[in-house]
């Protein structure tokens, strides 16, 4: 009887134990789970609030774009597919009345923004070649474009330089489409990456 009952308690042990293997084997697997859809859940909200932001940013800045179609000191609004280039006011609390130029660029898979702030008595509108101490406003962008309204259609670049295509006129509106990547994927997946787009109209469109 003494053996039947050491053999007996040795299988229960070993049904025990493979039971516990079974339970923390389940355990693990949901906690890498749950795991794996927290830093899931985590990027996406991470990429929607990076994109509320820098759409609201820069559709704050286009909206107050400038143009005149002086002979001399022409304000001009340029923009391509990748780039946008302006001047618009730069407010501050002691001086309202100065404007900045301003650009907004992909470089790599970083959307740029160059500001040049001008004084009430500054005359040169023109914009450089480079933008030196731009600074990076967004990263993990994998596309980004630009797109201008022109009261019947949309146009993948604008001009209104002198002789330009849309001399001396500001677009009626701006979109602005980008494609955001989470930094990194997910226990070996690719990164996420979500499509946002936003458009903003022109104030001083005439």
């Amino acid at each position: 009887m003494r053996k039947n009952t050491a053999g007996f308690t040795v299988l229960e042990f070993l049904v025990a134990a493979f039971i516990l293997v079974i339970v923390i084997g389940s355990s693990l697997l949901l906690f890498k789970k749950s795991s794996s859809s927290f830093s899931e859940g985590k990027n996406k909200a991470e990429i929607y609030q990076d994109a509320r932001e820098c759409l609201g940013f820069i559709g704050a800045r286009l909206k107050t774009a400038l143009v005149n179609d002086w002979e001399n000191n022409r304000i001009n609004f340029i923009g391509q597919e990748k780039e946008v280039k302006f001047i618009g006011p730069f407010s501050t609390p002691q001086d309202a009345s100065d404007i900045c130029k301003m650009s907004f660029y992909l470089e790599g898979k970083e959307m740029k923004i160059w500001l040049e702030r001008m004084g009430k008595k500054e005359k040169d509108y023109s914009f450089p070649d480079s933008f030196p101490g731009s600074q990076t406003l967004i990263s993990n962008i994998q596309e980004l474009i630009f797109e201008y309204y022109d009261g019947g259609s949309w146009q993948d670049s604008w001009d209104s330089g002198k002789g330009g295509k849309q001399d001396g006129k500001l677009p009626k509106a701006v979109r602005v489409k980008i494609e955001i990547s989470a930094p990194q994927g997910v226990e070996g997946k690719k990164p996420i990456a979500k499509t946002f787009s936003a458009i903003t109209y022109l104030e001083n469109s005439g």
